[in-house]
């Protein structure tokens, strides 16, 4: 009985390294997946945003608007538009985002008419901008 006991365990003891080495490549076999995935989700990204960019083109040619991308490098393009849109941001906070050329007075004072030129100038900002964003939203929907 003692013999058979030696054996049994030594049995068990292979099925546990056994085991142990399966569990290992297992948890191998995981990890080389989860990177796959991470990569696959990068790609996906990418992709995403380059699809994204050129439906974009698509759109400003739909409204009409002719454009004929200088560049086709899709880095290229995003890193002109965000130096555009800080450039716009800063003129706007700077208050030269408009250039009045004749200034009127209203009331007879130059400073009210300066005044109203530029909420006119703003109002007319806004209102195109409201336009633009209707007609896109018109043309995505």
């Amino acid at each position: 009985m003692l013999l058979f006991n030696k054996f049994k365990s030594k049995s068990i003891e292979k099925s546990i390294d056994e085991l142990q080495k399966e569990l290992k490549n297992l948890t191998n076999n995981l990890n080389q997946i989860k990177q796959q995935i991470h990569t696959a989700k990068k790609e996906l990204t990418y992709y995403q945003q380059e699809i994204g960019i050129y439906e974009g083109l698509a759109e400003i040619q739909d409204m009409g608007l002719e454009y004929r991308p200088t560049e086709l490098c899709i880095d290229s393009i995003k890193e002109n538009l965000n130096h555009v849109q800080r450039q716009i941001g800063e003129m706007m906070n700077s208050g030269k985002i408009f250039v009045i050329d004749k200034i009127y007075t209203v009331d007879g004072s130059q400073p009210k008419g300066q005044k109203f030129q530029q909420i006119f100038c703003e109002t007319l900002l806004t209102g195109f901008n409201n336009y633009f964003e209707k007609k896109r939203k018109a043309i995505t929907q």
